[in-house]
């Protein structure tokens, strides 16, 4: 024991410095394990995403091991006021690689309806949007501009100015159907006519002149004697406006403002000629006007993770952009699996894009019964001659589920 004790001072003298490097190192690496351990687990790879991140003009990529999107912001340092916008919301949990996230700060504006002045802070830049933020309730043709301050300090204005011009009301009586109201920025007469599409047909009289000017709940008539009339109001299609969503799958869809189908005023002239009825139309005028819809689609396309079904596309040269498109058709056609499958229905179709007949693709090679890789080759001109592309073909498969 003594000689034991001996060695051991000799080597703590001797040896002093390497000994408290030892010594130090050990305890480092010793609290650190002990460090990763109290603050949860190890990580793994599915414990940490890589985030785009979309804020003040700027694109970042972020890896994070947040999981949600406001976890996320609040270790980026992202600060956010009542007024800002996330998108996704801070709510939304991160669930995969090149996930997007989009900060819109808010801006100042001073929204402006006749002598009523709203200022606001909001991230939108819907012009509508802004409006209804500032509490206006919009008729249909209102007029919304945006204009820049000349002087921010003598005009006492915050931020942008938003102006709200009010449609003028009027009431139509054309060819002898019922009043309708009609909401216009016209001018004249004249102007109202051209704004709506009034057809004048030879021999029609205009009360008042079109010269007049246009003046609240004015009445309008347009009449031709002699006319037998058939007035009838059929419905006019919404359009739908898309706004892409980086942070959520192609073929997802979110509706934020439903549309409105709108109503058209049509004027049919009816003639009877030896017992037999005709009707023709001569006007057609849109009384209410349809309200689009606004959908948020995704653009995210999701990762193809087989690597053998890579290394086929890879050979035959298609783009990684393009690997999503492929993926979906052929394993909505017969799957990657599906190399000498036929049609069940018995059209020939044969194949993983269901080549019809199947005969066809012997142009990519001489093996395109039995490899995958030559019945791709094939896929692939066809898809690109005949659509264009694979997201047009693709497009094209989601709305008539064949290609």
């Amino acid at each position: 024991m003594n000689i034991f004790r001996k060695i051991t001072n000799y080597f703590f003298h001797a040896h002093f410095f390497a000994f408290s490097v030892f010594a130090t190192l050990f305890t480092f690496f010793f609290f650190a394990g002990g460090f990763v351990v109290a603050n949860g687990q190890t990580l793994a790879p599915s414990d940490s995403h890589i985030v785009n991140l979309y804020a003040d003009g700027q694109t970042s990529y972020v890896p994070t091991r947040a999981t949600t999107v406001g976890e996320f912001l609040q270790k980026a340092g992202v600060t956010l006021s009542t007024a800002d916008k996330v998108e996704p919301s801070p709510s939304t949990p991160i669930s995969q690689d090149n996930f997007n996230v989009q900060v819109f700060r808010a801006q100042p504006y001073t929204v402006t309806d006749g002598e009523m002045t709203v200022s606001i802070m909001s991230p939108e830049t819907s012009l509508s949007l802004i409006a209804q933020k500032a509490g206006f309730k919009l008729n249909e043709a209102d007029a919304i501009t945006m204009s820049t301050p000349k002087n921010f300090v003598n005009q006492n204005i915050l931020g942008s100015i938003v102006t709200i011009k009010r449609a003028t009301a009027v009431n139509v009586i054309l060819y002898g159907s019922a009043p309708v109201i009609y909401r216009t920025q016209a001018e004249t007469v004249s102007d109202f006519m051209k704004e709506k599409g009034v057809k004048i047909v030879p021999g029609a009289t205009i009360s008042p002149s079109l010269s007049s000017l246009i003046s609240a709940n004015m009445l309008i008539s347009v009449s031709r004697p002699g006319d037998s009339i058939v007035t009838e109001f059929q419905d006019v299609p919404f359009s739908v406006q898309t706004i892409p969503d980086p942070s959520k799958f192609v073929g997802s869809k979110n509706i934020i403002t439903p549309g409105i189908v709108g109503k058209a005023q049509v004027i049919y002239s009816v003639k009877t000629v030896n017992g037999v009825i005709s009707r023709t139309k001569i006007s057609e005028v849109v009384s209410t006007q349809p309200v689009p819809q606004v959908e948020q689609v995704g653009t995210q396309l999701p990762v193809v993770t087989s690597q053998s079904v890579i290394d086929w596309m890879q050979q035959v040269g298609i783009s990684p952009g393009d690997y999503y498109y492929v993926d979906f058709i052929i394993n909505h056609e017969a799957g990657w699996n599906g190399v000498t499958k036929w049609n069940r229905g018995g059209s020939g179709a044969y194949g993983i894009c269901q080549a019809l007949p199947g005969g066809k693709m012997v142009s990519a090679g001489s093996d395109w019964a039995t490899n995958p890789v030559t019945q791709l080759r094939w896929c692939n001109n066809y898809a690109i001659s005949k659509y264009g592309s694979w997201a047009s073909a693709y497009n094209f498969w989601t709305i008539n589920r064949w290609w």
